[in-house]
């Protein structure tokens, strides 16, 4: 009788930390989930506050009426307010240019939404990345915003007589604009 009562104690306790473990595993795969999901929604939020961030600061640049001198160039800066963490984690935010070409097309009915445009980029540290389009606008756009560095910048500057608009995330100081390869 001894023997009977101890298989089955090892079977009851065996069973127990088998479903402790799927327990286990079905609330890790829950939590996983929430918060992925957490992300993506907060990533799509911070994109879209940061796209109207950029129209409005392109409207109050086109608006405004300022001279370039010589090699000069000016600067309107935006401070944004955005999360230092979300879901607990870190982040930053890339502006990705595209091509000078798609600046200039703007969206009907006949035109298809798979053509390349400027993107936003919120990636976490731990490797997620969510990419969102941005509106057509004329300018090249660039740079990293994270919480410490949220800044939004549009400068105009001259090289070699031509004025040229860019939109730069953070405090950067060197910017680019490749218009030809050959």
């Amino acid at each position: 009788m001894k023997g009977v009562s101890f298989i089955t104690y090892l079977l009851v306790s065996a069973s127990s930390l088998i479903l402790f473990i799927i327990l286990f595993f079905i609330f890790q795969n829950f939590y996983t989930q929430y918060i992925s999901s957490l992300k993506q929604a907060a990533s799509r939020e911070i994109s879209v506050y940061v796209e109207n961030e950029i129209i409005n600061l392109y409207n109050q640049a086109q608006n405004s009426r300022f001279e370039i001198e010589n090699q000069s160039f000016s600067v309107i800066t935006k401070k944004l307010n955005i999360p230092q963490r979300i879901a607990g984690e870190k982040y930053y935010i890339e502006a990705i240019a595209s091509t000078g070409l798609w600046n200039y097309i703007t969206y009907n009915e006949t035109t298809p939404y798979t053509t390349t445009s400027n993107k936003i980029l919120v990636k976490f540290l731990s490797g997620e990345e969510y990419y969102y389009d941005l509106t057509n606008i004329n300018v090249t756009i660039q740079g990293i915003l994270d919480y410490e560095n949220s800044a939004i910048n549009y400068v105009k500057f001259r090289i070699n007589g031509e004025v040229k608009d860019a939109i730069v995330f953070g405090n950067n100081t060197i910017f680019f604009d490749i218009e030809k390869i050959q």
